[in-house]
Parts: C-alpha cells; sequence; structure tokens
C-alpha cells in the first residue's frame, strides 16, 4: 500500500516538474538571482582591488622618495636642478609629481610648505593655480599630518563639482633642515585613477558584461515565451475547434517556424476526424436503410405465410410469433446500431451551436407526456429559465429521450418520473429520479458501460428493444459537450440520474 501511495506521488512531482510554468518561474528566478550573486562578489572583488591599487599608489610615492632621499640628506641639500631631475623620471601626463619643504621653526612648531620642484614643471601662474587648488582639496592638511607622523599616505580625492578623481601618494622625507613632502596626483585620466575613482559598475567591461547578460536573458525568455504562447494558441485555437467548430486552421495561428510541421499534422488530424465523422454517419444510414429493406420483406412474406397458416395448428402459428418476435429483435438492434454509430460520429465531431437547454426539455417531455400510455406512470417537470448551454440539439434529444426512456421503463404504472432542471454555479444541472427498485450500489457506476444491461422484469415493462447502450451513449454525449453525468439511489426508493452542462458563457 505505501509503494502504491508512492508512485502517484512521484508521478505528480515529475509532473509538476516538467511543466512549463515551473520551468519559466525557475529561468526568471536564476536570471535575477545571479545579478544580485554576482554583485556581491563583484563589490568585495571591487574593494580588494582598490586597496590593491592605492597601496601600489602609496609604494610609488615611497620608492620615489626613497630615490631623491640621498640628495636631500645633506645639510645643505641638492640644487633644484638635481632635484626636478630626479622627481622628473616618475612624471607622465598623467602623473603629477611635486616636491614641498616645511622648515624646522625655531620653537619646534610646524610652518609653512615651500613649492621646490615639481614634474612636468610648473610656470608661476601655474604654481599659484596649484598651490590654490591643493588648499582647495585639502591636501595640505594631508602634508602636515605625513611630516607629523613621518607616515606615507594614500587616498582618493574628489576635485570639486566636477567630481574628478584624483589619487594622491604623500611621503615625508625627514632632513636635519626640515620634511620634505613627495606629492604625487594621480589624475582621473590614468587607469588607476579611472578604476578607483568610480562605481565598479560604471566601468565599460562591466557594462559590456551586463549588456550581454542583460541581451541574453531577453533573448532566452523571450524564445521560451513565443514557445509557450505558441502552445497556449494551440490550446485555444483546439478548444474553439471542441467547442464551436473553429473555421481557422492551426497553420494559420503558428507564428513560429519550428513548429509547422506540428501545425500541418494537426489540421490534417482535424480534417481526418472530420472526414471519419462523416463517413460514419453516412454509413450508419446506409447500413440501418440496407438491412432494414431484408426485414420489411421477410415481415410481408410471414404476413402471407400467417394468413394461409392452417387454423389451429399450433407448430405454425408459434413458428410465426418465433420469426416476428425475432424479427422484432432484429429491427432493435439495427437502430441501435444505428445510433451507436452516431454517438460514435458526435463524439468526433460534436455540433456545439447556442441551445435554449430549458425550452429542449420542456418540449422533450411534452412529447413523452404525448405519448404516455393512459394509466402509465406520470412525468413532472420543474425547469429553470433561461439556461443555455453549447451543444447540438439531435445531440442533447438523444440524451434527453434515452435517460427520461429508461426511467420510464423502470417505474411502475402508480410511480411517478420527476425530472429537474436548475442552475448550480456554472452549470446546467438535470436530474431524472424514478420511483422504480433501484439499482446494486456496486453497478451505478457499470449501469453506463456500453452493452451492460441488468434489466429486471417489472410487471408490465419487459421490453427487448433495450440492448443496453442507451446510458452509454447518455455519458458519451454528455462528457462530449464538457459535462458529466453519475446515478445514486434515491433513499424513498429508485434511481436518481444527475446530469451536468456547462452554462454557455
Amino acid at each position: 500500500m505505501r509503494r502504491d501511495q508512492t508512485r502517484p506521488r512521484a508521478a505528480g512531482f515529475f509532473r509538476i516538474a516538467r511543466s512549463l510554468r515551473v520551468r519559466f518561474a525557475l529561468l526568471a528566478l536564476i536570471f535575477l538571482a545571479v545579478p544580485l550573486i554576482l554583485y556581491s562578489e563583484f563589490r568585495d572583488a571591487d574593494k580588494a582591488s582598490q586597496q590593491l591599487l592605492l597601496h601600489a599608489v602609496r609604494e610609488k610615492g615611497v620608492i620615489a622618495a626613497e630615490s631623491i632621499e640621498p640628495l636631500l640628506a645633506t645639510s645643505a641639500g641638492a640644487p633644484f636642478d638635481q632635484l626636478a631631475a630626479a622627481i622628473a623620471r616618475y612624471g607622465s601626463p598623467t602623473l603629477r609629481v611635486e616636491l614641498l619643504f616645511q622648515p624646522k621653526q625655531k620653537d619646534g612648531t610646524a610652518g609653512s610648505f615651500f613649492f621646490v620642484a615639481s614634474a612636468p614643471t610648473l610656470g608661476g601662474d601655474e604654481l599659484e593655480r596649484e598651490r590654490r587648488e591643493l588648499l582647495q582639496l585639502g591636501v595640505l592638511h594631508h602634508l602636515t599630518a605625513s611630516c607629523a607622523g613621518e607616515m606615507p599616505l594614500a587616498q582618493r580625492i574628489t576635485a570639486g563639482k566636477t567630481s574628478d578623481q584624483l589619487l594622491t601618494s604623500i611621503t615625508p622625507i625627514s632632513t636635519p633642515a626640515g620634511c620634505f613632502a613627495l606629492l604625487i596626483l594621480d589624475t582621473d585620466q590614468s587607469p588607476a585613477a579611472r578604476q578607483l575613482g568610480r562605481p565598479y559598475w560604471e566601468s565599460g567591461e562591466v557594462r559590456i558584461a551586463a549588456s550581454i547578460y542583460l541581451a541574453m536573458a531577453i533573448l532566452v525568455l523571450a524564445i521560451f515565451l513565443d514557445l509557450w504562447r505558441g502552445i497556449e494558441r494551440f490550446g485555444r485555437l483546439a478548444r474553439a475547434i471542441r467547442r464551436g467548430g473553429s473555421p481557422l486552421r492551426f497553420t494559420e495561428r503558428n507564428r513560429l517556424p519550428e513548429l509547422d510541421v506540428v501545425a500541418r499534422e494537426f489540421d490534417a488530424m482535424v480534417e481526418t476526424l472530420h472526414h471519419s465523422a462523416e463517413g460514419i454517419r453516412r454509413s450508419a444510414e446506409d447500413n440501418a436503410h440496407a438491412l432494414k429493406n431484408p426485414l420489411g420483406i421477410i415481415r410481408q412474406a410471414c404476413e402471407l405465410l400467417r394468413r394461409r397458416a392452417v387454423p389451429g395448428e399450433p407448430t405454425q402459428a408459434h413458428a410465426l410469433s418465433a420469426i416476428g418476435a425475432s424479427l422484432d429483435r432484429l429491427d432493435g438492434l439495427i437502430s441501435s446500431a444505428r445510433r451507436l454509430d452516431q454517438a460514435m460520429a458526435d463524439l468526433l465531431e460534436p455540433p456545439l451551436d447556442l441551445l435554449d437547454l430549458t425550452a429542449l426539455v420542456r418540449r422533450t417531455v411534452a412529447g413523452f407526456q404525448r405519448a404516455a400510455i393512459p394509466g402509465g406512470a406520470s412525468l413532472d417537470l420543474t425547469a429553470a429559465d433561461g439556461l443555455r448551454v453549447r451543444g447540438g440539439e439531435d445531440l442533447l434529444e438523444t440524451v434527453l429521450e434515452n435517460v427520461i426512456d429508461n426511467a420510464q421503463s423502470f417505474t411502475p404504472a402508480w410511480g411517478c418520473v420527476r425530472i429537474a432542471l436548475a442552475r448550480r454555479g456554472g452549470n446546467a444541472r438535470l436530474t431524472i429520479e424514478d420511483d422504480g427498485p433501484g439499482v446494486a450500489p456496486e453497478q451505478c457506476e457499470r449501469i453506463f458501460d456500453r452493452y451492460y444491461s441488468r434489466r429486471q422484469e417489472v410487471a408490465g415493462n419487459a421490453d427487448s428493444s433495450h440492448f443496453g447502450i442507451g446510458l452509454w451513449i447518455v455519458r458519451r454525449n454528455v462528457e462530449a459537450l464538457g459535462g458529466q453525468v453519475s446515478a445514486s439511489n434515491r433513499p424513498q426508493g429508485g434511481l436518481c440520474v444527475t446530469i451536468e452542462i456547462p452554462l454557455a458563457s
């Protein structure tokens, strides 16, 4: 028992896992989760990269300071031209190197810084502009702090409203005469400043990678959605064909070239079903006509023999009676076979016109009431107004006639067949109750099987024209309309057949 319960659960799980909706949701979740994960990783990597680049800038200043420190170690210092030549080796169009000097005061306090040399070389006006810029950026404050702590500094400074980035390295060099500060300004034109001066998502490489990822995600999701919409489009057309015989073809509704083969096969299948249904209907009429002609001739011959039979001869009378009963049964079999073929054709291609079910039920019940045998079971109808369904009139008439005829055949003369039509949610609910003997509980489902019959002999109800296909046709026709039918025993006795058919929207 445990194994039997596990198999349906596993099958249900795998069915859900294969669902396009589940896979689409999973794919969208992955495309959303990957950028979030990569953002965290890139952020940590960017922080580490910035620390490395700042360290590299600081080390560049330390190396440059160490190269000129011997020139500054003497008490007299080095000539200006030697210092300019020494730091010129480290300057470039995007890298400014400046040497400033803070002499020692007699009282031990920190004095002002004096410009010593620069690379590239700055003129008089450029020196004043440089001084104002360093004051505005607060670099001079860092110069004092660096010399006081004798520690090299490296930091990123935003240059005013233009948001230009400067990587600043300050390396102090202490001498007997005072403190020299080697200042390196890496402008925003250098690769290092561009990398450190902006968020990593603004870099060209990250933007290109993000564009490629976004394009790939859009392409994959678009392909998935096109396939999904194509399948749903086929499903809607299939429902339209089944419910109303839509004249559209699958090849006309298809927009994906890869589904052209599938669309053509579906169109061919619909055509095959249409031709098969027409062929079955024609065959049913032709066979019934071909078989009834010989039966008519046999009946005429039997009638002639009955007229010429010897009066009082029991053998002849019994033979003629047996022939007549067999002819009646053959005639019933031919009619049942014809109805069975028509029911099969309706299953393949059910007509689905907009019908007033209330009017159809009232008209059918009225026909039964007019044909009722005096003194037989009565019919009682209660029907709600304005219930409309999609279906074929002949198809529904067959359902009503078979189920009412079945109820009448089991209802004794004193009984009543109660028919009720009402709205239940989005369905039209039809119940047919009789006062017959009912059926065994285990047979409530089997009575709708083809050729299944356990018809009991009810007084005055023996009939050889029932072959166990009436209720089978009822179920097939109702299911072809998207409905369902069931049977149950009434507590008061008798059988209740319940039919539910979707109302037309």
